[in-house]
């Protein structure tokens, strides 16, 4: 009994989140584009009613096609999940100012999302392993990129060759320290990003093939999005969206 509450649970949860990854990229898509481009003719005063109005095409595509996109999340193209992980990778990069603290989310998301796809498809364990080596590397090298980008970003703000003052220690920023600094830690940040998502991958994969719930599993692929509650979270998240 307990053990069908939790496959419930986590099941809960799988379709909020789903539904939340693919529901927003519309929503994200046009808030971006009509932002920039209401900028750009009318300034930043006139971006209130503009951004409101980004709503509507994003509601209608989610409306249109958002319970598809969850029904076939675990069907869908890598290319096609690759271009959602980079977009939100960009997008995070610049609503955290730099800290690509959304890239690492998303590679632990990544590791979870490869463990619950091998374990639906029932994968042996060699395809299994190769499939998460592959997850890995892909969110460690969308984090090299974002390591890239940040890099950009610092240089051409002036960051080489000013001073920097804390409350430890105060020095100034050269290029032979900034390299440093760059190549030092972009290798751990990558390094632990594909550690991560592994982990999550084998963690996720492990604990479902324990679990009581997951013998039947591979039996609601089938009906994944005929269920109550991929309907139930994709109509809340529409109704949602313009509130939030």
């Amino acid at each position: 009994m307990r053990s069908h509450l939790k496959y419930d649970i986590l099941r809960s949860v799988e379709f909020a989140v789903l539904t939340a990854f693919f529901g927003f990229v519309p929503v994200l898509f046009f808030l971006l584009i009509t932002m920039v481009i209401a900028s750009a003719l009318f300034g930043t005063k006139a971006l209130g009613p503009w951004t409101l109005l980004s709503f509507v095409p994003a509601i209608a595509i989610d409306v249109l096609l958002l319970k598809k996109w969850v029904k076939g999340a675990y069907q869908m193209s890598g290319k096609a999940l690759a271009s959602v992980y980079l977009f939100y990778s960009i997008i995070g990069l610049g609503m955290c100012m730099g800290i690509p603290l959304v890239s690492f989310t998303l590679g632990i998301v990544a590791g979870l999302y490869a463990g619950r796809r091998m374990q639906l498809a029932q994968a042996e364990s060699q395809t299994r392993t190769k499939y998460f080596k592959k997850t890995a590397f892909f969110s460690a090298a969308v984090m090299a990129l974002m390591c890239c980008l940040i890099t950009l970003w610092a240089i051409v703000g002036g960051l080489v060759g000013s001073d920097i003052e804390t409350p430890i220690l105060s020095f100034t920023m050269t290029l032979r320290v900034f390299a440093a600094i760059t190549l030092t830690g972009g290798a751990i940040i990558v390094t632990l990003q594909y550690l991560v998502t592994s982990l999550a991958a084998k963690l996720m994969s492990t604990l479902l093939s324990a679990s009581r719930g997951a013998q039947n599993v591979s039996r609601t692929q089938e009906t994944f999005g005929n269920d109550k509650k991929n309907k139930k979270y994709c109509n809340l998240f529409i109704v949602l969206t313009p509130i939030l």
